[in-house]
């Protein structure tokens, strides 16, 4: 194998998958947080949810309907993105160098992107019905978007394993961090930290998801309200 093909393979991979995960992440999230701001903005959200239908269920389907555009969207820019990083990496030789994906580490990549879109939407969306317009919801939407930007930065430039145990500990309670830890798997074959994150992303999106039922199913979800005046107040 041409050294030359397998830096040009290896950093083509390095950056592409952790930056197409975040790019999901963050879409996916401002979706569903914009969905529920306007909504609540318009004065809509009373009519959709005095309506006889099951508030569960019009969670779930906001979730899920993020889920389905937020996919579209990201195929199309990681075709655009492929066909970028082909670009520049053309004029390395590539001759003799073949590599195989694991049925293994696909699961993982998407067990973990789709635990963490559950979770991260959430999480959007408790906080977004706690705005009164949609670009009050957008600014809080940074209080996700960094513990989502700093594994995408760290896995890009380090492996997990061979950080320090304290930093290592950071990475590794951050749920976001999971589906870039397995997007990297695919070609190191450590699947270690992808597998034992399944159970702490289950619990955590668990939570998640009965927290913003819970809000859903009280009339708190009208009156909660977060207020940028001076700084944050309640």
């Amino acid at each position: 194998i041409s050294p030359d093909a397998l830096i040009g393979f290896a950093m083509s991979q390095t950056y592409s998958i952790p930056i197409v995960l975040m790019v999901m992440l963050i879409m996916a999230i401002q979706l569903a947080a914009t969905s529920v701001a306007m909504e609540k903005e318009g004065k809509t959200l009373e009519t959709l949810l005095s309506m006889p239908v099951k508030r569960s269920h019009i969670l779930a389907g906001k979730i899920f309907g993020v889920i389905v555009i937020a996919l579209i969207a990201t195929m199309a820019y990681f075709g655009g993105y492929l066909y970028y990083m082909n670009t520049i990496t053309s004029q390395i030789p590539t001759q003799g160098f073949s590599f195989s994906i694991s049925p293994l580490g696909i699961g993982l990549v998407g067990i973990t992107l789709f635990l963490t879109l559950l979770s991260g939407l959430s999480l959007a969306i408790l906080l977004a019905v706690m705005c009164d317009d949609v670009r009050s919801a957008q600014s809080l939407m940074g209080v996700i978007y960094i513990p989502i930007i700093i594994p995408m930065l760290m896995t890009m430039m380090l492996d997990v394993s061979s950080l320090p145990t304290a930093l290592k500990i950071f990475v590794l309670v951050i749920p976001f961090s999971y589906p870039m830890i397995a997007g990297k798997a695919l070609y190191t074959g450590n699947y270690f930290y992808a597998l034992i994150g399944i159970p702490y992303l289950v619990v955590f999106t668990a939570i998640t998801i009965f927290i913003a039922a819970r809000l859903f199913n009280t009339e708190k979800i009208f009156t909660m309200k977060l207020k940028f005046k001076r700084g944050l107040r309640r």
